[in-house]
């Protein structure tokens, strides 16, 4: 179904109506996540996941996708019903939310940038410590670009935690994806 025809009758915000191809991270998250080990590819889970473009280019046992607009989640279990994906999707309003579960990678794009950099440190740090397991991942978009409200750094969101930051890809436009690796 056309991403244009998906808004018309469940009435997200525009922005979801932007292709994957447009979005090149989308691509090499997907292949930096599936080329993990396979033992370390039994779940995933995606905050803001939106339609679902990266969850369902994984190759994962158990893929979760939170956002926090029902009407993106209803959409994207209509995507995945037609696509026969087994993606699930549900409602979650982070970081006022608190996210249950452990999984092997945790994906947090294309939303971070609203947040204030203390309150995103303090989010990655309980979804680090409560929700990724041993040897899993955290893969962050960071931007430098203009027209975002905050810009983060790698170091200051992972100051304190026993993390290796794995830069994954770099854009033109300042968007840097990085993965936080737990010890």
């Amino acid at each position: 179904m056309p991403r244009r025809a998906l808004r018309l009758v469940f009435g997200f915000d525009p922005w979801h109506t932007w292709p994957a191809v447009a979005r090149p991270y989308v691509r090499d998250i997907a292949r930096y996540l599936n080329g993990r080990p396979e033992a370390k590819r039994e779940s995933v889970l995606e905050i803001g996941a939106g339609l679902g473009d990266i969850l369902r280019r994984l190759r994962y046992a158990q893929r979760l996708g939170l956002d926090q607009e029902v009407a993106v989640i209803r959409a994207a279990r209509l995507v995945s019903a037609i696509t026969r994906e087994r993606v699930r999707f549900a409602h979650c309003c982070f970081p006022d939310d608190d996210v249950t579960g452990r999984y092997d990678a945790v994906i947090m794009v294309n939303w971070i940038h609203s947040l204030p950099p203390d309150v995103l440190r303090s989010s990655v740090r309980r979804v680090v410590e409560r929700n990724v397991r041993s040897g899993g991942v955290v893969v962050l978009d960071l931007v430098d670009g203009p027209g975002y409200p905050y810009h983060h750094s790698a170091d200051f969101l992972s100051a304190g935690l026993s993390v290796a930051i794995h830069p994954i890809a770099s854009y033109d436009d300042g968007r840097r994806i990085v993965a936080f690796e737990s010890a």
